[in-house]
């Protein structure tokens, strides 16, 4: 002989089981994807991070380096040479000796050309400090600050993902299914101890 509330109890319980597993199925397929999409943000934020050092570390390769260096002290020099000093002795002319003026002449050629040694290593010295000043400590801070803003949106980022977590886990609470379940156990328990 069938006992109807048995049977029914157990077919309760049983699609209780089935519902509850689904939704536990759902929630844990949520939370897979909350933890795999806040992965890929934070791949995203560390690759723009790594960009910006990228090129401002780009700035010291000397193949970048080496003709900004050159240009600003070719620019530099021929600012140097543009302020001649006019204090020097005048021209010798008139009765002087051939050999005084050639020595005069020489003298100061041999000036020239020290001046024009000491504007070049001059403005190869003021060059590397105005390309530090001018080029790399303006992009050495921009990179600084985006990566510490990246930094920052890493850091939210994450602390969302905790609220994505929560959300996932309440997708595993099926009413309907606790209700199966608890109905059931009460049909099997009625079914268990009717008499026959």
């Amino acid at each position: 002989m069938c006992n109807p509330a048995l049977a029914v109890g157990l077919l309760a319980q049983g699609a209780g089981i089935y519902s509850q597993n689904q939704a536990a199925r759902k929630a844990s397929r949520a939370r897979a994807g909350a933890i795999r999409r806040e992965g890929e943000r934070q791949e995203k934020f560390f690759q723009q991070a790594q960009g910006a050092q990228d090129t401002s570390r780009d700035m010291f390769d000397r193949k970048s380096f080496d003709p900004a260096m050159s240009d600003e002290a070719t620019r530099l020099a021929a600012i140097f040479d543009g302020m001649k000093n006019t204090g020097m002795a005048p021209a010798i002319t008139g009765s002087a000796p051939q050999i005084v003026k050639d020595a005069q002449a020489a003298a100061m050629q041999g000036a020239a050309d020290y001046n024009t040694q000491q504007n070049n290593a001059l403005a190869n010295l003021n060059a590397f400090g105005s390309i530090l000043a001018n080029q790399i400590n303006p992009a050495l801070s921009s990179s600084a600050s985006e990566t510490q803003m990246l930094g920052n949106f890493m850091r939210g980022s994450s602390g969302a993902l905790q609220g994505e977590l929560q959300a996932a886990n309440e997708l595993a609470r099926d009413p309907l299914a606790q209700l199966l379940i608890g109905g059931g156990q009460v049909a099997t328990s009625y079914g268990l101890a009717k008499p026959k």
